[in-house]
């Protein structure tokens, strides 16, 4: 995975499931860390990821499936 060419700023290294290059990150969550808890399915989002292998989305879990694997 390529890093984020924008501006730099203090963040950690992810590991993902898949292979891409990331494209934009939220500094929204920097600001306020407190909307990963409130607004996880909305302003929350903590990077976009230009998928390099669509093959490899074949392996993750839909929202139903994380669901029941946490309940």
């Amino acid at each position: 995975m390529a890093p984020h060419r924008g501006r730099r700023r203090h963040h950690r290294h992810h590991r993902l499931s898949i292979s891409g290059e990331v494209v934009e990150v939220n500094d929204a969550i920097t600001a306020e860390p407190a909307l990963v808890n409130s607004d996880a399915a909305g302003k929350a989002w903590f990077f976009k990821l230009k998928i390099a292998n669509r093959s490899e989305l074949g392996g993750l879990m839909d929202e139903a499936a994380y669901q029941q694997h946490t309940a």
